[in-house]
């Protein structure tokens, strides 16, 4: 490659302690590790890469300092291919551009997300207790399908106050409930009310009334209480790591949803109401005309292919204001189409109502996450 350059190497590099990795980024050494042309690559420039990227051999401390030389020499091959394809002004063409947005987007987002919601997130040593409990447990039940809840709690007060209740349970099995599932409930149960009820289950071995998705009204009977013998194969600390990370993982959306409208509270961004119809009906008519193109298993996509076809038919309205947002600068309608092609967009039925619905609400999505994206660069 003609404007390639000599790298030298400073093998100094294989000293740096594995140790020092732990160190604040204030306490990394700056020291001078290779030197590219005019650009250097700092002894804290590779300790922040090698310990947060992938790289193979890693985890083999026999072998770290070979490793360590290695990844250096990858991070110099970088540094010579970026300066070849800024030679052949590749990264500024339209298609590395837009690229080079939406990743902006994304990662100053995520940037956001580690910094506002991340610390917020704590986890008790009560609900690290009741978490192991329930992790090392694997309870069966029984979904008892009612009508109502008002049915619901005069047949559960009959089976309180029986004596034999799982006797009575079937004597009245058809007559006053159907048997809809049977599950089994650890901590690990992607749904939180029903694995709520199932645990606070006691002594009377049925739940109160409550609704679960997918079942409607229900009462849970509990069958038997086991231990979780999968579970109980992973060590002590595993446990409590898998513990820890259910918990915190369960905190997250309830905390980022607070902590986002924190931030945009008092924010007000509207849509240019004839660009959006436009773009309906030109979604619409496109789907209409070739759906089979853009149908898989029975829904319509808007796929990569579509968004292109979508870009073409609007190139002349590109630049124009989508989005008006308070006091800054307008989303414009191809920033909007990046960020729409983020999504992952689908249609039940090609019918202009419902492409309407869908794509408004995403476009609310669209809109909201750029305002996050300029929250998190300023």
């Amino acid at each position: 490659m003609k404007n390639f350059v000599c790298a030298v190497l400073v093998l100094m590099c294989c000293q740096l302690s594995v140790a020092q990795y732990d160190f604040q980024v204030k306490d990394l050494p700056t020291d001078t590790l290779a030197t590219i042309g005019t650009q250097v690559i700092s002894a804290k420039d590779f300790l922040e890469r090698f310990e947060l990227m992938p790289f193979p051999n890693k985890d083999k401390a026999s072998r770290i300092e070979d490793t360590k030389l290695e990844f250096l020499q990858s991070m110099v091959a970088e540094k010579l291919l970026a300066m070849e394809a800024t030679a052949q002004n590749i990264g500024y063409d339209s298609v590395s551009q837009t690229l080079q947005y939406n990743l902006e987007r994304m990662f100053t987002r995520d940037e956001l997300y580690k910094r506002e919601v991340l610390p917020k997130i704590t986890v008790s040593s009560e609900e690290m207790r009741e978490g192991m409990m329930r992790y090392q447990m694997q309870l069966h039940v029984e979904v008892m399908g009612i009508l109502t809840k008002s049915q619901g709690d005069k047949l559960y007060q009959k089976i309180v106050k029986s004596k034999n209740k799982n006797a009575f349970i079937k004597s009245v099995k058809d007559s006053l409930f159907i048997s809809l599932d049977t599950l089994h409930v650890s901590l690990e149960t992607n749904d939180l009310p029903l694995e709520n009820a199932v645990f606070a289950i006691g002594k009377d071995s049925v739940s109160k009334p409550l609704e679960l998705n997918g079942y409607g009204w229900t009462i849970l009977h509990l069958i038997a209480r086991q231990p979780n013998f999968q579970n109980l194969k992973f060590s002590r600390t595993d446990q409590l790591h898998k513990v820890d990370k259910v918990i915190r993982s369960r905190k997250q959306d309830s905390i980022s949803v607070k902590v986002f409208e924190s931030l945009l509270a008092n924010r007000r961004a509207e849509s240019d109401k004839n660009l959006f119809f436009m773009l309906t009906d030109s979604i619409y008519k496109i789907l209409r005309s070739d759906s089979d193109q853009y149908m898989m298993k029975g829904v319509f996509f808007l796929s990569a292919a579509l968004q292109e076809r979508l870009r073409e038919s609007f190139s002349s309205y590109l630049a124009q204001p989508f989005a008006v947002i308070d006091g800054e600068e307008p989303m414009t309608l191809h920033q909007m189409l990046l960020g729409l092609s983020n999504l992952n967009i689908t249609f039940p039925h090609v019918v202009p109502e419902y492409i309407r619905y869908v794509l408004n609400n995403n476009i609310k999505t669209v809109i909201q996450n750029e305002m996050l994206a300029r929250e998190a660069l300023r």
